[in-house]
């Protein structure tokens, strides 16, 4: 049985992300923690790390790679927050991404990607989700995590 939780991503201020807010599906198997959660950002984000269908392509998901079962649900999502800052050029998962991200970084940053804007299960998206991006997510309607947290959590 598999089982999933939706996290928002939050873009922070004063980056290319700002304004933005994306939806992250995890799905756990019922082996977790033996093998990783699969991320997937629904719509799929324009970065040359996450494929046409949504899903992340970060060795620390993937259990040949980097996935240990000591790696907590908070360490997963700072791991995406960093890829989304950071693209890995190493292991590109979407062809027009990473060819634009490798050509001309400034290209890559201000292209007008096709955003998604208007509200998909009540979590509003817009056209930029970039860099310094933050995690709030929740199971069962619950705040579970915020990384970083928001200034309340300080």
């Amino acid at each position: 049985m598999k089982r999933g939780v939706k996290e928002g991503c939050r873009g922070a201020s004063q980056t290319p992300w700002e304004g933005g807010l994306y939806k992250l599906r995890m799905v756990f198997k019922d082996d977790y923690p033996s093998t990783p959660p699969k991320c997937k950002f629904e719509p799929p984000l324009f970065h040359p790390n996450v494929y046409p269908s949504g899903t992340v392509c970060l060795s620390l998901l993937d259990e040949e790679k980097d996935w240990r079962p000591a790696i907590t649900i908070k360490q997963i999502l700072l791991g995406v927050q960093d890829l989304l800052n950071e693209p890995n050029v190493k292991d590109p998962a979407q062809a027009e991404a990473y060819t634009i991200y490798c050509q001309n970084a400034l290209e890559y940053e201000t292209a007008n990607y096709s955003g998604f804007p208007g509200e998909t299960d009540g979590v509003k998206f817009t056209k930029k989700t970039r860099k310094g991006a933050y995690f709030v997510f929740s199971a069962m309607g619950k705040v579970n995590v915020a990384c970083p947290p928001p200034c309340l959590f300080k």
